[in-house]
């Protein structure tokens, strides 16, 4: 792997950048994102929990 400089700083700037897309993309669409957020998860949850 390749030595990147400032990669902390570089890396949160393109997570914010994500989030901030996805954040606008929800509301122009009309998707409840904090429901949407806790549904999935909550799928998730029960698919890797343990029977």
């Amino acid at each position: 792997m390749r030595a990147i400089e400032h990669v902390e700083e570089r890396l949160e700037h393109e997570l914010a950048d994500v989030l901030w897309s996805v954040i606008v993309l929800a509301e122009r669409c009309g998707i409840d994102l904090e429901a949407a957020f806790v549904q999935t998860m909550g799928e998730l949850d029960a698919r890797i929990r343990p029977e």
